[in-house]
């Protein structure tokens, strides 16, 4: 479970990185 937990979290900071280059008016996900 927390391998899926580390996973998913380094895949949302990856996206989280792409995000704010394409939109800068979208507020981060909160956890």
């Amino acid at each position: 479970m927390i391998k899926i937990f580390n996973n998913h979290f380094f895949f949302r900071q990856k996206s989280f990185r792409k995000a704010k280059k394409i939109s800068k008016n979208i507020p981060p996900p909160k956890r």
